[in-house]
C-alpha cells in the first residue's frame, strides 16, 4: 500500500466516483447499488457518540486476542466469526466514528440511511492514528470481525417463540494507489438508533482508556443517566461487560481499577464484602445525562 499517498483526505469525490464505477459492473445485490447514501468525510465534528444497544451488550471482547467460541448474553447469543473471531472494543472505534458522524449530519439537516460511505483515512484521523499501511490492514480485520459476527435474538411471548439473526453491517472495500475507500449498509437497528437519538455522547477521554476501563465507562455513562448513583453486583457486572476472565482474578482486576478511581465522568467504588460496584457521577463532569 503506498502509504504516503493516503495521507490526502481531499478530493474524495474523485475516489467515490472508483465506487460508481465498480458499481455498474457488480451484480445487482451489492450493497454497492443503492443510491441513497452519506458521505461521512463531509461531516466535521470532535465528538465521540454510541448507540444504546452497544453500549448495553457486550457485542465487543474486552481481549485483544478475539474469542471465537459463541456465548450468550439476555435475549442474545453472539456467535464470532471462526476465523476473525469476536470484533474487540478498538474495533469498536468503526462503529463510533460511524454514529458519530451520522449524528453530525443529522444536526446538520441532512437525511441519513442505511448506507454510508467513508475514506479510511478519514477513520483514522477521526480517532487519532497513524495513517500508514498497518493501520489500513486492521481496518480491514475490524470490518470483517464486524460484519461476520453473527447476533441471534430469542423472545418468548407465552407459547409464542420469535428467533431472528443479524449481524451489524455488512461492506465493501475499494482499494486503488491513493485511496481506502468504505461502504456500510447498516443493520436497521443502528439506523433507528440515530434517526430517534437513541445514542449517548462519550467522554473525550474515551479512546485513551483500556478495554476494560472502556466497557465498565460505557454502562456507568447507559446506567447511571440523571440518577444518583448505579449498583451492580459483581457477577452481574462481569456478564454485562463480557468478560471471559475467572471470577477471582476479574475481582482483582476490579479492585484496583476501583482503587485507581480515575474513570472519566464517574467515581467507581468496589463493596468486596457485599460483592457490590458503585457508579457515581463526578461533580463537573463533561457530559450531561443525555
Amino acid at each position: 500500500m503506498a502509504d504516503s499517498n493516503r495521507n490526502n483526505g481531499k478530493n474524495n469525490h474523485s475516489v467515490f466516483a472508483i465506487l460508481d464505477k465498480h458499481t455498474k459492473n457488480s451484480d445487482k445485490t451489492s450493497p454497492l447499488q443503492s443510491e441513497n447514501f452519506v458521505v461521512l468525510d463531509e461531516f466535521q465534528t470532535t465528538s465521540q457518540r454510541c448507540d444504546l444497544f452497544t453500549l448495553e451488550y457486550p457485542i465487543f471482547s474486552l481481549s485483544r486476542i478475539p474469542n471465537k467460541e459463541p456465548f450468550s448474553t439476555g435475549q442474545f447469543t453472539i456467535s464470532p466469526n471462526s476465523m476473525q473471531g469476536q470484533p474487540t472494543m478498538y474495533d469498536k472505534e468503526l462503529l463510533i466514528y460511524v454514529i458519530s458522524k451520522m449524528m453530525a449530519a443529522q444536526n446538520q439537516g441532512h437525511l441519513v440511511g442505511r448506507t454510508v460511505r467513508f475514506t479510511g483515512y478519514d477513520f483514522l484521523k477521526f480517532t487519532g492514528k497513524d495513517v500508514g499501511g498497518k493501520e489500513y490492514q486492521r481496518l480491514h480485520q475490524s470490518l470483517n470481525r464486524i460484519a461476520f459476527c453473527g447476533i441471534e435474538r430469542v423472545q418468548k411471548a407465552d407459547r409464542i417463540k420469535h428467533t431472528s439473526g443479524f449481524t451489524l453491517f455488512s461492506y465493501e472495500l475499494i482499494e486503488d494507489a491513493d485511496k481506502v475507500f468504505v461502504q456500510l449498509e447498516l443493520h436497521p437497528l443502528l439506523l433507528e438508533a440515530v434517526t430517534t437519538n437513541k445514542v449517548l455522547k462519550l467522554s473525550d477521554e474515551y479512546l485513551t482508556l483500556t478495554p476494560l476501563e472502556r466497557r465498565l465507562y460505557e454502562l456507568a455513562r447507559k446506567h447511571c443517566g440523571a440518577q444518583k448513583e448505579w449498583v451492580i453486583g459483581l457477577e452481574s457486572l462481569h456478564d454485562k461487560l463480557g468478560s471471559t476472565r475467572e471470577l477471582r482474578f476479574f475481582k482483582a482486576d476490579l479492585k484496583k481499577l476501583a482503587q485507581k478511581n480515575q474513570l472519566p465522568d464517574y467515581k467507581m467504588s468496589f463493596n468486596q464484602l457485599r460483592g457490590l460496584v458503585t457508579f457515581t457521577p463526578r461533580q463537573g463532569r463533561t457530559i450531561g445525562s443525555k
